[in-house]
This record gives C-alpha cells, structure tokens and sequence, in this order.
C-alpha cells in the first residue's frame, strides 16, 4: 500500500508541477504579448507623430508658394496683374520640385455679374482670346473665375473656371475670405483629372486690397477681391512620406469650425 500511495502522491505531484509550469507558461506568455502590445502601439504613434509633422510641413510649404502668387498679385496691383506679368513671376519658381503635389499656381477673381461683361473683354485681350466662364451647375451672382494658373500645360481647363459653381469649392474660398486663412476643399475631381475621382483637392488663400487681413468680417468681405490657390493631387502630396498603402489607412476630416 505505501508503494501504491507513493506513486499516487508523485502523480499528483507531478501534475500539480504540471499545472504550475502551464500557468507560470501562460502567464509569461502573456506578459510577453503585453510587451509586444506596448512596442507596436509606441512605434505606431511615433509613425503617426512623424507623418502628421511631415504632412504639416508640405501643407504649410503650400502655403509658402500661395504668399509667393499672392505677392506678385498685389505688387502688380488687383487692375494692372496680367498673364505675362503672372506668368514671369512663375518662372522664377520650380513648382515640380518645389511644391511635390501641386499642379501649379494660380490667381482666382470674383466677379460680380455687373461687372461681368467688362471682365471678359479685358481677359480676353489679357493674351486669351478664347476667354469664356465656365460652370459646373448653373448659378446666378458672384463668380469666383480662375483667370491665370501656371504653369498652364496641363491645366487649360481650369482657366475660366467659375468654382463658385461648385459646393465645396465655393465654400472653401467664402472660408477663406471670412478668416483670413488659407482653407482646403473637401476631396474634389479636377477639371484637369476627371479621369481621378474625387482624389485632389484645392488649397486657398484670399487676397484683399489692403494687402493685409481687415480686422473685421465685413471688411474681410468687402475688400477680398480674390484668391491665390493651387490644384494638389492627394496621391502625389504624400509621395515621399513613407507610407505604406498596405499597412496604412489615411481619412481626411474637416475640423474647421
């Protein structure tokens, strides 16, 4: 009998140091998971912190080129700025490889319909015969009208372009104009890529005569007589931001107020 209960006691010893060896196991394990867990959330959020900076920058390197259009706007003057004066001022900037993503520089006018009729004679004398407003649906009032954007091969379908034609274009440029900032459009097909659906958007930064922003929403209003904007393709703004397309999902938001 001593025999038969000393190998009852070592099977059960020795399951019981089974079961502790599987726990002490299972526990490791899962320190170990936590461990990794903790490792891969770190490295995720310092990604993230470095591609949100780097994404920061480009825009705000976009926004350097639309100071750049607008400067050369202003220092011409809102009557005397022309095709050749705009197009001069581009050849001092190399927009490929200054500005990744973007398809250029442009200046972008509102238009009353009183003044309509005198507008297009004087753009059509401004080296475009051919001059004529376009929209995308049909709307009474102010155009907001692309009249020059360079360089312009590639993007002669833009000229002429009234984009207050359009929700989320005229919405942006209002944006714009009532703060002071430069403002994005919602995702957008542009008229020079409508083979990319809703893969670009435009970046705005309105001018007023007084050269700097008034100091009040009605004279922001009032004294706005246009926009300096550029056309980015959103595939080609991150071109060089290391993402991976198979490990990475971007969403773009509106957080303006």
């Amino acid at each position: 009998m001593s025999m038969l209960n000393h190998y009852k006691n070592a099977s059960k010893w020795g399951l019981l140091i089974l079961l502790m060896g599987l726990l002490i196991t299972a526990g490791l394990a899962w320190q170990i998971e936590q461990k990794n867990t903790l490792i891969i959330e770190q490295a995720l959020r310092e990604k993230l912190e470095r591609l949100s900076t780097n994404i920061i920058e480009r825009m705000t390197l976009y926004q350097y080129g639309l100071r750049g259009a607008r400067g050369a706007i202003t220092t011409a003057g809102e009557h005397n700025i022309s095709r050749t004066i705009f197009h001069s001022y581009s050849l001092t900037r190399d927009v490929e490889k200054e500005f990744t993503g973007a398809r250029g520089f442009g200046f972008i006018r509102r238009v009353s319909s009183a003044d309509e009729a005198e507008f297009l004679a004087s753009a059509k004398q401004d080296n475009w015969p051919d001059f004529k407003i376009r929209q995308l649906n049909p709307h009474e009032g102010e155009k907001y009208v692309i009249q020059y954007i360079e360089p312009v091969e590639g993007n002669q379908a833009a000229v002429g372009l009234d984009i207050a034609s359009e929700k989320s274009r005229k919405e942006a440029a209002d944006s714009a104009v009532m703060s002071g900032e430069a403002r994005l459009t919602a995702p957008i097909t542009l008229v020079q890529k409508s083979g990319q659906t809703q893969q670009s958007f435009l970046i705005l930064l309105p001018i007023y005569r007084t050269n700097s922003v008034p100091d009040t929403k009605e004279k922001r209003l009032s004294e706005a007589y246009g926009w300096s904007y550029a056309p980015l393709v959103t595939n080609e703004v991150l071109t060089g931001l290391s993402i991976n397309p198979h490990m990475t999902q971007l969403r773009l938001s509106d957080v303006t107020d």
